[in-house]
């Protein structure tokens, strides 16, 4: 992660700059800044905390790049959904298909999310506005959503209803035995972006179109599959 996320990206900014490129914006990730769960919502002028490999990576690239192209652009999003999400995001998509009630209602944690549409509209933004060089943004599709909420925008999509339930014991498990993966889904990881919306950003899709995309997506795999 390191080779890629830092020293790759450091060079990548070194040989923009030494070709006389003009702009250049370093996709980075809120897990630059904090760690599965943070308590406050997250500013840009946050002060950097990554709490694994992967964030610190991204936080090691930032400054690699700003010192490499000063007025580079760092850009960090939140998880990213939509058709072809990987990771977390893949599993809840399947979870959300299965023909079963899901016994999520407990977990309350609220999390910001960024469609894949709405990420690349920032982008564009960024690289054109005179007003980004050097500096950080957040950005988020809205309101933050708990697990169960993205479950039924899903289910939604799929023309089904929710099925969602609480089942404390379940969630006192997960708990014990993936306390990582509890602290993603049962806390709170609030993405401001105020800075972004300040330069006149707005989403151009609610979070339901992404995730809409994404479980229809994994449909079609699972089909293909199949």
């Amino acid at each position: 992660m390191m080779a890629v996320n830092a020293a790759g990206a450091g060079r990548l900014a070194a040989a923009a700059r030494d070709r006389g490129v003009s702009r250049f914006l370093v996709l980075s990730s809120i897990r630059a800044v904090a760690g599965a769960s943070m308590a406050a919502p997250l500013a840009e002028g946050v002060v950097a905390a990554p709490t694994d490999a992967y964030g610190r990576s991204k936080r090691a690239g930032e400054e690699q790049v700003s010192a490499a192209f000063p007025g580079a652009v760092i850009l960090r999003p939140p998880v990213v959904h939509g058709a072809g999400a990987k990771g977390n995001m893949a599993r809840l998509a399947r979870a959300a298909r299965l023909p079963v009630p899901l016994p999520l209602a407990g977990l309350d944690g609220r999390r910001s999310m960024i469609s894949d549409a709405n990420l690349a509209a920032a982008v564009s933004l960024l690289l054109d506005h005179p007003a980004t060089e050097g500096r950080a943004f957040h950005l988020a599709d809205g309101a933050p959503l708990t697990v169960a909420g993205m479950v039924t925008a899903m289910r939604t999509a799929l023309g089904r209803s929710p099925g969602i339930f609480s089942l404390p014991f379940a969630t006192k498990l997960l708990k014990a035995l993936a306390p990582g993966m509890a602290r993603q889904l049962a806390g709170d990881l609030i993405v401001d972006d105020g800075a972004l919306r300040g330069l006149g950003w707005q989403p151009v899709e609610p979070a339901s179109a992404g995730l809409a995309r994404m479980v229809r997506a994994a449909a079609g795999l699972a089909q293909t599959r199949l």
